[in-house]
C-alpha cells in the first residue's frame, strides 16, 4: 500500500534517525542514520489507476461504510481507499472410530487501506466458530473470538 500511497515509489522505513550518547563527555557518540533513496517499482500511472480503484471500493462498492468517515476542519472529506477479502475456511476433522462429524469453521479477513496521501495499512483477523448443524449456505454461527 506505501507503494500505491507514494504514486509508486518505494521509500525507506526510518523509525530513529539520529542518536546521541553521552553528550559533553569524552565518549560523545553520535549515530546517524543514512537510508537508501527512494526507489521506483511500480510506473506513477498504474499506482494512480489503483489508488482511484480503491478509492471506488470505498465509495460505490464493498467498503461503503469507510465513506465520509473523516472530515476535515474545512468540511472537505478525506480519501479513503480500501480493499476488502474475506472467506470462510471450512476444515473438518473426523477420529477414525468417530461416528459423529466434527467440524470447525474458520474464517479469515483482510482489509488494505489508505488514507488520504499520508496513511496506510493492512489489518488481518481470524474467528473459529463451530459448524452449524444444517447444511444451508445461509446457516449463521456464532464466532467465538
Amino acid at each position: 500500500m506505501g507503494i500505491i500511497v507514494n504514486r509508486g515509489m518505494r521509500l525507506p522505513v526510518t523509525r530513529v534517525g539520529a542518536m546521541q550518547f553521552a553528550s559533553a563527555t569524552p565518549y560523545e557518540t553520535r549515530l546517524d542514520y543514512q537510508p537508501p533513496r527512494a526507489e521506483r517499482v511500480l510506473s506513477a500511472d498504474v499506482a494512480d489507476v489503483v489508488r482511484r480503484a480503491l478509492i471506488g471500493v470505498v465509495d460505490e462498492g464493498t467498503a461503503k461504510r469507510l465513506k465520509g468517515a473523516l472530515v476535515r476542519r474545512d468540511g472537505s472529506v478525506v480519501a479513503i481507499g480500501a480493499r476488502p477479502h474475506g472467506r470462510p475456511i471450512v476444515s473438518t476433522l473426523r477420529p477414525r472410530r468417530a461416528v459423529d462429524l466434527v467440524a470447525r469453521r474458520r474464517r479469515s479477513a483482510t482489509l488494505v487501506f489508505l488514507i488520504g496521501d499520508r496513511y496506510f495499512g493492512t489489518i488481518m483477523g481470524t474467528c473459529t466458530s463451530p459448524m452449524p448443524r444444517t447444511t444451508s449456505s445461509r446457516a449463521r454461527c456464532r464466532p467465538s473470538c
